[in-house]
């Protein structure tokens, strides 16, 4: 997962990306769901899934991937960034249907390690997996 900071006109908005590392078509039906806890544990774990956004049957093939995007507020109300949301997270569990929850690194924007997930509020969104 990787994120974007908001602005006082966007929301942040992040990119999930499933990577298909076996040797053959994997699909993937319902919801994807994807939970952050707390690094310092200050706040109580918020969780979110596509079910909603769409979450029909996707193949992703032997080494391509599908992505989500992923919708969230990381300003508070005084339209500072991140440093002052209560729920920040360096790591998040994604869980597939039929598949025990996987913790994965949040990435900076760029790709590279040492992303931070921010979330200032109680909730965020998960979109629909597409695969490209």
């Amino acid at each position: 997962m990787s994120d974007h900071q908001a602005t006082e006109q966007q929301a942040a908005n992040g990119t999930l990306k499933l990577t298909n590392t076996s040797g053959a078509t994997c699909t993937v039906v319902g919801p994807t769901t994807v939970t952050a806890t707390d690094d310092e544990n200050k706040t109580a774990p918020i969780s979110a899934d596509n079910s909603e956004e769409g979450s029909d049957a996707v193949d992703i093939p032997a080494g391509g991937s599908a992505t989500a995007d992923i919708g969230y507020n990381n300003l508070n109300t005084e339209g500072t960034a991140r440093d002052t949301c209560p729920m920040g997270a360096s790591t998040v569990k994604v869980g597939l249907p039929k598949q025990a929850d996987t913790s994965v690194n949040v990435l900076k924007a760029d790709g590279s390690p040492g992303g931070y997930f921010s979330v200032c509020g109680d909730s965020f969104k998960v979109g629909a997996l597409t695969v490209g």
